[in-house]
């Protein structure tokens, strides 16, 4: 229980949630912010989504994302891959989308946290240091990122 759980742990956890939120895990951020755990039937299903460009390349992230300005989904699925087909491309004033997640092992320990309790805080590990290589994406040692949707892929759904 919360009780027996020391500040640090209460505050990653505190911290942890509002990620949880924004990434629409409403269960897993309320267990997080509450300290009460769940039971083993409750499953968290993701959208697990790949980076595509060094010096991130092949690292798995839990999240999704906000589309450009003009609310269309800035992809489809052609033959199994991913095309990122941009509505008009002559225009240069939307966006395709934002991506924001948090990196997949993170992701996985507080899903151990959510159902053993805040003492399996100190085995979230921080996300490495990340040379800087483009202005426009943010990379945190929490794991969140955060940044064009075309760094990344969807690779698909995933029950944690």
């Amino acid at each position: 229980m919360r009780e027996e759980s020391g500040l640090g742990s209460i505050v990653l956890a505190l911290h942890y949630a509002e990620i949880a939120a924004r990434i629409r895990q409403p269960l897993l951020a309320g267990a997080l912010a509450s300290g009460i755990p769940v039971p083993d039937e409750i499953q968290f299903p993701a959208a697990v989504w790949e980076f595509r460009s060094p010096p991130l390349d092949g690292i798995r992230f839990v999240g999704g994302y906000f589309p450009g300005s003009d609310g269309i989904a800035p992809f489809n699925v052609e033959n199994g891959k991913i095309v990122f087909v941009p509505e008009n491309p002559f225009r240069l004033d939307v966006a395709r989308g934002t991506f924001f997640g948090i990196e997949e092992g993170i992701f996985k320990s507080l899903c151990a946290m959510a159902r053993f309790g805040d003492q399996l805080a100190a085995q979230v590990t921080l996300f490495p240091d990340i040379p800087f290589f483009f202005s426009g994406l943010s990379v945190l040692r929490d794991g969140s990122i955060i940044g064009p949707l075309e760094f990344f892929r969807p690779i698909g759904m995933n029950v944690y």
